[in-house]
């Protein structure tokens, strides 16, 4: 073989490795930014198999205040309140359908006093996934608790199922605050995803309700008050814009116990 041959094979052979290069690598899948999964899905915040459940320690406080106009200044007396502590236990029971062909689960709701007495049935309520949302039905009335996928300051309508007067709801809108790492009990939690369904102050009334989910968890904590504000007045004195209570309550749930599959 001539030197001049051998240049030419070697040519060839170069030139074909970059065709079957190229084509080649048009064949393979591209790995680009665009193509990760989406990891904030949502989904995996609540966790639907039949056979999952929570319990929760429930601190309940109802709160009482007292206040009076003497004659020189207005009284107030130390706010108090009427606690009580108890468990809940809500499980995923069974699958069924509705009488429109749609699936839901049955989800029912255990309640004892302390972690040392039996659970008594409480309630039953139903779950359900529709639309890339999920909806809790509670008391019969449907609340959408989450919406699907999940990004920071997203809104969505959490009555839009429901058909409370205008008058019974206080916010419109629920909208993710944050995804957070927060601690209950010495047990630390992360990812955790804020969920803020209402914040209403006034120098009258102060109302809020957010509920955290865990991924691949559920809900790990729940936080609920409501809370009127002392309005009275006379020609010198008010309390009105003290944020004294005159009356309320306030709920806390905090997940003590799951299995989730």
């Amino acid at each position: 073989m001539t030197k001049s041959e051998y240049g030419f094979i070697r040519k060839f052979i170069g030139a074909t490795t970059v065709v079957i290069l190229v084509v080649l690598s048009g064949l393979l899948p591209s790995c680009t930014k665009d193509d990760e999964p989406d990891t904030l899905s949502g989904q995996e915040y609540m966790p639907l198999s039949i056979g999952n459940y929570w319990v929760y320690n429930v601190s309940a406080y109802n709160f009482f205040g007292g206040y009076e106009f003497t004659n020189d200044s207005l009284f107030v007396s130390e706010t108090y309140s009427d606690t009580s502590y108890y468990q809940i236990k809500e499980e995923l029971f069974a699958l069924d359908t509705n009488i429109s062909g749609e699936e839901y689960i049955e989800l029912r709701r255990y309640k004892r006093p302390t972690n040392l007495d039996d659970w008594t049935l409480d309630s039953i309520w139903t779950c359900r996934m529709r639309n890339n949302q999920f909806i809790k039905t509670e008391n019969n009335i449907a609340y959408v608790k989450l919406d699907f996928p999940v990004y920071r300051d997203k809104n969505w309508d959490p009555n839009i199922y429901n058909e409370l007067d205008s008058d019974s709801i206080r916010c419109e809108l629920a909208y993710y605050d944050q995804i957070t790492d927060i601690e209950i009990d010495s047990t630390n939690y992360n990812d955790v995803l804020e969920v803020i369904y209402c914040e209403d102050s006034t120098a009258l009334a102060n109302y809020s309700h957010s509920e955290y989910y865990g991924a691949e968890i559920g809900l790990i904590r729940k936080e609920y008050h409501n809370y009127d504000y002392c309005f009275a007045e006379d020609s010198i004195y008010s309390c009105i814009g003290r944020e004294i209570i005159d009356n309320g309550t306030k709920y806390i749930w905090e997940l003590v116990e799951f299995n989730v599959e």
